[in-house]
């Protein structure tokens, strides 16, 4: 099965992720992750994540499985990637309950996986469901807690329409840090919303390798090149 890496050592993460998955409903203040449309709904959602019962049982908002809304073979694509790249390592942000990083697991049982969200229930999913160490833990942060030049892959899949526009592209630069040389990025914007991207400014190292049909959205891998 896909391996997790734990503690200060690891040569992915820093000492702050081990904190997160060692005490993964440990009360932290989440910033408002929308501004305008959907922001009083999902700022909601976001209040209520705070709320430990809410983590097992009274949730507003399910656990996030891609497949149930689009059928089971929105991933099919996903896994024909994965054979070509060969990560040894994955992050997926705003991973929901970890069904991509679970199919992750399944092509490349070898390889090091990572995910993050800031829903609890779906930390309590991936674990129980997936048997995967997810880290409740907001996107916008992630270079606290891995380290530079250390992955070989980075998804966001449909994730990145639900952060402030002004934050998306400096998300983007995080994860340019925090990619290998030789590493790869891959983009899926929701229903080919080009302005959830992030990318519509040119991020430095970073280069286009092209864009992926068969995806939920508009698929764009990029290549880390310095």
């Amino acid at each position: 099965m896909g391996r997790v890496i734990l503690g200060k050592d690891s040569k992915y993460t820093t000492s702050k992720y081990k904190s997160l998955v060692s005490e993964p409903f440990k009360k932290a203040a989440i910033k408002p992750l929308r501004e305008g449309e959907l922001a009083s709904e999902y700022n909601a959602w976001i209040a209520d994540y705070s709320k430990e019962k809410l983590a097992v049982t009274d949730r507003l908002i399910s656990p996030y499985h891609a497949s149930e809304t689009h059928g089971s073979d929105i991933y099919k694509e996903y896994r024909k990637l994965l054979k070509i790249l060969k990560p040894k390592s994955i992050l997926d942000l705003g991973c929901g309950a970890g069904e991509l990083l679970n199919i992750s697991k399944e092509v490349l049982p070898e390889a090091d996986l990572f995910g993050v969200t800031i829903h609890y229930g779906e930390v309590l999913e991936a674990r129980e469901k997936y048997n995967l160490e997810i880290a409740p833990a907001d996107m916008r942060d992630i270079d606290a807690y891995f380290n530079k030049d250390s992955l070989d892959l980075v998804v966001a899949h449909a994730s990145f329409q639900y952060i402030v526009e002004g934050d998306r592209l400096k998300v983007v630069k995080k994860v340019q840090q925090i990619l290998k040389k030789g590493g790869h990025f891959l983009m899926v914007d929701y229903k080919g919303q080009k302005e959830a991207s992030g990318l519509n400014s040119e991020v430095e190292g970073l280069i286009k390798i092209g864009n992926i049909s068969g995806f939920m959205g508009e698929a764009t891998l990029y290549e880390k090149v310095y």
